[in-house]
Formats: structure tokens, sequence, C-alpha cells
């Protein structure tokens, strides 16, 4: 059924608002606007029609999930274009039907349609989708105000709709703060490219050595998201990340051995002569194993610090500070693994 306009008084009788909304009627209906079906960060997933996530660090474009999301502080905002489920010749039918319906009557139906009617009737036999302005389910003076901002004089944006390859507006009220975390939320830091230093098997109490070669897409050892929002309000925002300096950079999971990381940089180990560090020695960056195995899993993940600033990826670019205060290191999604044969050298052992 379509929702009556109503007068300031009415929706003050219904309880709907506080004192402090301004007066004049607004088609917020004589009921709350129809709730978005969603809550908190949830939302989001009816907005990614018109934001959108690109880059080496999301290199799929797929918008964060809700569990990434989740642990952001941004909320969606007050009120978005969501789509209606209808295209031309259904919205026609739509508008029809209540014009003729004796509950289409009941609600004023031709008050609410008549700002609309010939858009509706243009756009009839075009291919296209309209979208309707909604928001959360819990209606507050802010979200009212929003979705009446939105819809504009007479009601005449409550429905808008949208040819094939286009977007509806943009929501309003999304900061560049808001999509550095959504970017954030977004980064799938790759598999580390792990080499080993002998590479076919480990020996005991000799070091074997571990350097990192740079993941596909990085531009100097860089990743980054960039996401953008249609419309361009707010611009472009870049998340990029490099690789954590050591002690951190590296984690390195070594059963029946000892990792070394203080010396992971970047790239790992800079040992350039590995053949000068015999028995007893350490490796800057790797591990030393102190018992025999037929295949110990050697286990690495890496760590990104990111820095987030307006605008696209520029390679290099200083940090425009729009992460919180104590934003976490990005971490690989998955780590790199393999299976290390450990051999026992008598003569490295004191044995004959």
């Amino acid at each position: 059924m379509i929702r009556r306009r109503v007068t300031f008084t009415a929706l003050v009788l219904g309880g709907l608002v506080a004192s402090g909304l301004a007066t004049g009627t607004a088609w917020a209906g004589s009921s709350p606007p129809p709730p978005a079906g969603c809550d908190g960060t949830g939302c989001y997933g009816q907005l990614w029609h018109s934001i959108h996530f690109g880059g080496s660090g999301d290199p799929s474009g797929a918008p964060p999930s809700d569990t990434s999301l989740a642990g952001m502080n941004i909320q969606p905002p007050a009120c978005w274009y969501a789509d209606a489920n209808m295209n031309g010749a259904q919205m026609y039918a739509f508008m029809e039907q209540q014009l003729q319906s004796p509950a289409g009557a009941q609600d004023n139906a031709a008050t609410f349609f008549a700002a609309m009617q010939s858009e509706i009737i243009k756009d009839k036999s075009l291919p296209g989708e309209w979208y309707i302005v909604t928001g959360p389910p819990l209606v507050s003076n802010a979200e009212l105000s929003c979705i009446q901002h939105e819809a504009g004089a007479n009601d005449q944006n409550y429905y808008v709709f949208v040819p094939p390859g286009g977007a509806p507006p943009p929501p309003p009220g999304i900061t560049a703060g808001d999509l550095a975390e959504m970017a954030y939320a977004a980064f799938q830091v790759p598999t580390p490219n792990v080499t080993l230093n002998p590479a076919a098997k480990s020996y005991v109490n000799l070091p074997t050595f571990l350097t990192v070669t740079p993941p596909a897409g990085a531009i100097n050892n860089e990743l980054y998201v960039t996401v953008t929002v249609d419309g361009g309000v707010p611009g472009p925002v870049t998340v990029a990340a490099t690789p954590a300096p050591a002690p951190n950079g590296l984690n390195i999971s070594a059963p029946g051995g000892t990792p070394y990381t203080n010396g992971c940089g970047p790239t790992g180990s800079i040992v350039k002569n590995v053949t000068s560090y015999g028995a007893g020695t350490t490796p800057d960056c790797g591990v030393v194993y102190q018992q025999p195995s037929s295949g110990s899993t050697l286990s690495v993940t890496q760590s990104w610090t990111p820095t987030a600033y307006e605008g696209g990826f520029v390679p290099g670019a200083p940090d425009g500070g729009l992460l919180p205060a104590g934003t976490q290191a990005l971490r690989s999604q998955q780590p790199f693994q393999q299976a290390v044969p450990v051999a026992e050298i008598q003569s490295v052992n004191g044995g004959a």
C-alpha cells in the first residue's frame, strides 16, 4: 500500500519524531519510512551499487564483507537509495494500480504521484531500474530529515529512475574517513612469496635463510585499495600498505626450530653469501632447526603497515591520517607453508 503524505502534526501525534523537526509537509508516510531490512554495517550491502573498490590490494574489486566491516567505526548513512526491484514497465503498472484502487485513493496516491507521473510515463518502456529512498529500521530525527531532504519538494525524488550503466544519487553523509575504513576492510593481503635457502631441505644447527619477493601487482613493494563513490563526493580515497619493518614484519612458525626475525626487512634476509654461515650461527631472517624431521611445516605470514589519504594511488604518498589511531597492521589472509625436511649432519654434530 502506498504511504500517505503527512504533516508535521501527524508525525508528532504518531509519536514518530521528537520536537525539533521542521514543520511542513514531507513524504514520510502514515507510519515510519519502509525499513531497509538491515542493521549497522550490514546496511552497506545495499550501498555497494554506489561505492566501488579497486587496486592491487583488492584485485577482484569486491566490497568488504559484513564481518570485516563489523570491526570498523563507521555506521551507515541516515538514508540512501535502494533498489525498488521495479523496471520502467513495473513502476508504471504500480502507479496505475495505485491511482485506480480504493486503497490508493484513501492514501492520496494521486497527490503523491503528481510530481513523478510524467517521469514514470516517459520511462515506462525504457530499460533500467527504479530506486527508493530508505534508511535503517530505527527512524530517528536525522533519518527522517535525510529522507525528506533526498525526496525533495513534493517528494518528486522519493523514487528515482536509473538507466543501465547509471547510478542512483550517492548516499549522503559518507566521509573520507568512512571510505578509508572501507578500503582497509576490503584489503586482501596475499600469501607472501617466500624462498628458503637451502631450498630442498635444512640441517640441524645450520641456519636456513628466508627471503620474500613482492607480490604480483605491487608497485615499489606497495599494495593499495582505492574507493570511489558515484558522484565523486567525497572524492577517491586510497589505503596503501608497505611491508612492516623488522622485527614485526614477518611471523615465522617452525616446529622443531627457532625463528629469527630481528633482521627480517621488507624482503626478508639481506645476506648474500649464506655459505659463510656454519654450524652454530644464526640467520638475520630465518630458522635454525634443533632436531631432524621428515617434513617440519614452516609457516610464514607477513604484516603490512597501512596509510590512508585522499586521492588515487601515488607510490610513496604520505599518510593523510584518515584511519583511526591504533589501526592494526594488515596481515596475510593465508600463510605461506612448506614442508621442510631436516637432516642431521654427523660431522656438524660431532659424530663420526
